[in-house]
C-alpha cells in the first residue's frame, strides 16, 4: 500500500489519518510523482498566486500576473471629497478644482504603470460639452495625480471619479 492516500479511512487502513508532510498554512497537492502521491507545495508569501507547472510537476507560488488591477478607487470629487470604495489606496487629496492625488498603499515597483480614469458629473450643462478626464504623465510609484474637466480645458469637479491602475508591485 505504498501509494495509499493520507485521507483513507483510518479504521480500514490501520493508519492514524494524520498528515505529516505539511508546513504551517501549506498547500497540499495530489498526483503521482517520484516523491509521493500527496506533496506540500509550501505556503507562499502574501500577494503571491499558485501557478500550475504542468503535469507531473508541483505547482509553485509566484508574483501575481499584471492582468489584475493593483489599485482602484471610486470617489466623489465634489465639496469635501469622499471615497465610495477602494483597493490599495491610502488616501485621496483634493489639490484644486478637478485636480486630485491618489496615494497608493503598496507602491508600484516603478513609475512605469498603466492608469485609466473615468468620471461623470451629476448634471451636464451646455458649458460642459465634451467632458473629458485624464491622468497626468507625471506618475510616481506611490501616487497618481488625476484631472477631470471639460473638452475646452477647464478643470471641473466630478461627482463620480474612477481611477484604476495596473502594473508590478
Amino acid at each position: 500500500m505504498a501509494n495509499e492516500s493520507a485521507f483513507d479511512n483510518a479504521a480500514t487502513s490501520g493508519r492514524t489519518g494524520v498528515i505529516t508532510n505539511t508546513t504551517a498554512y501549506g498547500v497540499l497537492t495530489a498526483g503521482t510523482t517520484a516523491t509521493g502521491a500527496i506533496q506540500n507545495a509550501g505556503a507562499g508569501n502574501a500577494g503571491q498566486v499558485l501557478t500550475s507547472n504542468g503535469a507531473a510537476a508541483l505547482p509553485s507560488f509566484g508574483a501575481s500576473p499584471g492582468s489584475n488591477a493593483k489599485v482602484w478607487i471610486n470617489f466623489d470629487g465634489t465639496g469635501v471629497i469622499a471615497t465610495n470604495v477602494s483597493f490599495n489606496v491610502t488616501s485621496i487629496t483634493d489639490n484644486d478644482t478637478g485636480d486630485y492625488t491618489v496615494t497608493i498603499a503598496t507602491n508600484f515597483s516603478s513609475a512605469n504603470y498603466c492608469t485609466q480614469l473615468s468620471g461623470a458629473r451629476g448634471s451636464v450643462g451646455a458649458s460642459d460639452t465634451g467632458l473629458e478626464s485624464y491622468t497626468t504623465t507625471d506618475l510616481a510609484a506611490g501616487a497618481v495625480r488625476v484631472f477631470t474637466g471639460n473638452g475646452v480645458g477647464a478643470h471641473l469637479d466630478y461627482e463620480l471619479v474612477d481611477v484604476t491602475c495596473w502594473g508590478t508591485h
